[in-house]
């Protein structure tokens, strides 16, 4: 009898198989930054819809009520974000404030009359893991079980601009026109939601489609150590004082991405976006904008009335 002997299957040898690990391995490592770069641009696309339906929510006020809420009330300390939430079906939350109480940044202490432990995710830009609001006296301690928000109103602009652009009120040396000090960089009072003055919209001359009326601000803490951008919560208005500050409102003092460390109310607009970040714009339509834009086009783009003539990034 004859026996035949089966064929020997020949397996991989170890260069091969290192050959194809290194070969998945590269492919991997192209793949990665594609989806991350995907990703981050549908949470882009999510914060701008977010801001989109601020916006919205802001409109919707105005049509009922004939203005634009205060950026925030003086005497309750209560933010504007607190007054739009029926115009975003947030009707039951909003009857749940108290607008007798000093609803402060300490009134956390007691929940019963703090409602920032309701995370409202169209507040918050999904690109950025900081949610929840800062200590008072310390921007590096979060405070678990509150809420933030990323979305800010603009108060103004406030800083120098070339001579000859347009009728910008703020004076030349940065101040702005405000009745408090510069302790905490003052109130600019040329833009659109600012400490107990409810704006219309025909206050606005400068035209809908080139004023600021809400940005995005939501800087997470640097590798280098710097704080985060001093969070409070979503709720929280401003103090009545001679150094006045304002938590829901910012004034437009710095180009956009430029600085996580300013003065309290001297926050610039920036985000975890890569190189810009989302702005409202009076119209109801949303932006990205870069942070390669002109700081003087930024600053006219805040005044309401300056009657700047500027094309808007």
């Amino acid at each position: 009898m004859i026996c035949t002997r089966s064929p020997v299957r020949g397996g991989f040898t170890l260069v091969e198989l290192l050959v194809v690990i290194a070969i998945i391995a590269t492919l991997i490592g192209l793949l990665l930054p594609a989806v991350q770069s995907a990703r981050e641009a549908s949470r882009r696309m999510k914060c701008g819809s977010n801001l989109k339906q601020v916006a919205l929510a802001l409109h919707g006020y105005h049509d009922a009520k004939r203005s634009l809420p205060p950026g925030a009330d003086e005497d309750i300390q209560l933010s504007w974000h607190v007054y739009i939430l029926p115009y975003k079906e947030e009707a039951a939350l909003f009857s749940k404030f108290d607008f007798s109480e000093d609803p402060r940044d300490g009134a956390y202490l007691n929940p019963g009359k703090n409602h920032s432990n309701n995370r409202l995710d169209d507040y918050l830009c999904p690109s950025s893991s900081v949610v929840n609001a800062v200590e008072t006296a310390n921007s590096q301690a979060l405070i678990s079980g509150t809420y933030t928000t990323h979305y800010y109103g603009n108060m103004g602009p406030k800083g120098p601009l070339s001579a000859g652009f347009g009728n910008y009120k703020g004076n030349i040396s940065g101040q702005p026109n405000a009745t408090c000090s510069a302790t905490f960089g003052g109130l600019s009072d040329q833009g659109v939601l600012r400490t107990n003055q409810p704006r219309k919209f025909k206050d606005i001359t400068d035209g809908l489609s080139k004023t600021i009326m809400v940005g995005e601000i939501s800087w997470e803490k640097k590798p280098d150590g710097i704080a985060y951008a001093k969070y409070r919560h979503w709720h929280r208005g401003g103090m009545r004082a001679a150094n006045c500050h304002i938590a829901g409102c910012k004034n437009i003092s710095q180009p956009i991405n430029s600085r996580y460390d300013a003065v309290f109310n001297d926050i610039s607009l920036g985000s975890q976006h890569p190189a810009g970040t989302n702005i409202a714009r009076c119209d109801g339509s949303v932006a990205f904008t870069g942070d390669s834009t002109d700081f003087s086009v930024l600053l006219g783009m805040a005044s309401r009335d300056g009657a700047e003539a500027l094309v808007a990034p």
